[in-house]
């Protein structure tokens, strides 16, 4: 008999993202644009990267 057995560990990230005066960046955030954050990542898994994404809610 034959078993598939996956095992998975947990990866986390950590990035503080501080936007300051939203408002202020209201203009580069129209026409489907998006504020974006640098990509971040973890050492044990280099070649998954994340990245935060901010638009304007009309």
């Amino acid at each position: 008999m034959v078993s598939d057995v996956s095992t998975f560990e947990s990866i986390t990230c950590k990035i503080e993202w501080k936007l300051y005066d939203l408002d202020k960046h209201e203009q580069f955030m129209r026409n489907g644009q998006f504020l974006t954050s640098k990509q971040f990542g973890n050492p044990k898994c280099p070649s998954v990267k994340w990245e935060l994404r901010i638009s304007k809610n009309l």
